[in-house]
């Protein structure tokens, strides 16, 4: 099975697409080796995906059908990250998930104010 398509099965990525960009961005390897998104992938290889600056490594376990659920998407393959790891991905992606809910929308007045600027009234 090709590796963007073996990624977007196993549902790492949303769309086939966005594992193909991350081929091309060099994002994935299988020991420490780029791959294209054109290699193809067998069971029990280790495939390493780099993701805010650390890196993931996923056992293949079973190669998943098409188009199968998320919960049977996860039994398909095996985390083999160290702790530390991932926990500093926890801490990154909370920090960004905070940093998201302290932007709020522009107020009414904010937005009059705006206008106003850009000449609207």
């Amino acid at each position: 099975m090709r590796v963007d398509l073996w990624l977007f099965h196993a549902r790492l990525f949303k769309s086939r697409t966005q594992a193909t960009e991350a081929c091309k961005e060099g994002r994935v390897l299988r020991s420490d080796r780029k791959l294209d998104a054109s290699d193809m992938v067998k069971e029990n290889d280790l495939i390493e995906l780099r993701d805010r600056g650390l890196y993931r490594s996923y056992r293949i376990l079973v190669m998943p059908g098409k188009n199968v659920s998320k919960e049977v998407a996860k039994t398909t393959y095996r985390e083999e990250t160290a702790n530390e790891i991932i926990q500093r991905y926890e801490e990154m992606r909370m920090a960004k998930k905070i940093s998201v809910e302290n932007k709020s929308k522009p107020t009414k007045k904010d937005r009059r104010d705006l206008d106003k600027f850009r000449g609207r009234r």
